[in-house]
């Protein structure tokens, strides 16, 4: 987790994206997970979406 801290203090953002296994299935997930700054300038949330891109991929490596 401090890593991804680290990337979004000095990106803006953290992306990472991964396989699952789902009924011996592979699916792709693209997460990107943004800040959420307070009147301070300081970090208080993070929030994040997470995108299902196995047709992306799979159409990439076709």
């Amino acid at each position: 987790m401090e890593n991804t801290i680290n990337e979004i203090k000095e990106k803006g953002y953290f992306t990472q994206e991964y396989r699952i296994v789902v009924d011996d299935n592979i699916k792709w997930i693209r997460t990107k997970i943004l800040p959420v700054i307070n009147s301070e300038g300081k970090i208080y949330r993070i929030v994040g979406i997470e995108q299902d891109i196995t047709e992306q991929k799979i159409w990439k490596l076709s």
